[in-house]
């Protein structure tokens, strides 16, 4: 109605905030397709990174991205070995250069990991294991050994599930380029001050995994059916990763505090939609907030997740968790939703509810 639609004008800025790649972006995703066109066709005539990835969905992509970061800053084809299913629901480049990469290239890759390693192997392909810190993660930020590089050999193996890119900023060969493929302003008006930024996951994240046609629909169904995205209304994505009963009371508090702040639209304008592993979350968020008038949705397909799975079903709830307006993540270390968030520039307040961080104050954040 119309009260709704104009308490929707007047929320703050970063409940409309549009989704746009970065000015540079075009340039870099070029670039990198020329040189994988190169290294498909003359292998030998470029380095190579080859990712291997682990640790769950969230944890793989922030892996294959962060390689794919890593190959384009240093100007080499990238392939990667292996992954979820995840061909069966993306429109994706990765899958051409999973099926495309050059075989010697993959096998010298594989018999990388193999323990031990063969000798001969070890001289030719370099390995470069990335956690969240350490030896193999600071390396990254070296730029006289290598000179920009991060190894003299022709093959390197990137294994890993973690986000490199804060410590790729750090290496003065590499900085530069991030800022001109990645850097954005944000625009001014009340309440913004036009600041820069960097947005580097988000662009990466709609090109390397979107969401097959068949998948976009079943989504863009949902979406409409909930009515996450409908003009005059404002929605919030929950999140209950284990449905414990600490990450409802949590959430609660957190969705109950947005609410209540002076600064939030009405909230016969509110739609809410709820992501857990727990059938028993889904319905105890929905009987909490249905007192309040707040319509909670969740898809159909959520009544088959029995646990953690690297399939559709996981894929097209991270997706989701991106289509509101606001996810509120009482489980801030879960990595599952930052490709979501990151794509679709969604505002989302990680250990909610937890400790000081009642929510009382995003506006200020």
């Amino acid at each position: 109605d119309n009260k709704a639609a104009a308490a929707a004008v007047r929320a703050p800025w970063f409940l409309h905030d549009r989704t746009s790649d970065p000015p540079g972006f075009a340039a870099f995703r070029e670039g990198i397709e020329k040189v994988q066109r190169q290294g498909l066709a003359k292998p030998g005539s470029v380095r190579w990174i080859v990712f291997s990835g682990f640790n769950g969905l969230g944890n793989w992509m922030l892996g294959v991205s962060s390689a794919l970061l890593v190959a384009a800053l240093t100007g080499r084809a990238f392939a990667v070995l292996e992954g979820p299913d995840t061909c069966t629901w993306m429109n994706s480049p990765l899958c051409k250069w999973m099926t495309d990469a050059p075989s010697h290239i993959t096998e010298a890759a594989r018999n990388r990991l193999v323990r031990p390693p063969p000798v001969e192997i070890t001289k030719a392909v370099d390995l470069l294991h990335v956690n969240w810190k350490g030896c193999s993660y600071m390396r990254m930020r070296c730029s006289q050994r290598y000179d920009g590089d991060v190894s003299n050999k022709r093959v390197v193996v990137f294994l890993s599930g973690a986000w490199a890119g804060d410590v790729l900023l750090r290496n003065p060969a590499f900085e530069p380029k991030l800022r001109a493929a990645f850097g954005r302003r944000l625009p001014r008006g009340p309440g913004r001050n036009g600041r820069s930024i960097l947005d580097i996951y988000g662009p990466l994240g709609r090109w390397l995994f979107s969401p097959s046609h068949i998948v976009q629909q079943e989504i863009g169904a949902y979406v409409g059916k909930a009515g996450l995205t409908m003009p005059g209304t404002t929605s919030i994505c929950i999140q209950g990763r284990w449905g414990s009963i600490t990450e409802f009371s949590a959430a609660s508090k957190c969705v109950d505090a947005l609410l209540a702040s002076s600064w939030w639209p009405v909230k016969n304008a509110t739609v809410m939609h709820v992501a857990s592993m727990k059938d028993s979350f889904r319905r105890k968020v929905r009987s909490h907030f249905a007192a309040q008038g707040i319509r909670v949705s969740w898809p159909d397909w959520d009544a088959h997740v029995k646990g953690q799975k690297d399939d559709s079903a996981a894929y097209k709830d991270m997706l989701l968790a991106g289509r509101c307006n606001v996810v509120v993540l009482p489980n801030g270390g879960s990595t599952y939703t930052w490709a979501s968030t990151a794509m679709y520039h969604t505002v989302s307040i990680r250990d909610a509810g937890v400790g000081k961080n009642n929510c009382r104050n995003l506006i200020q954040q």
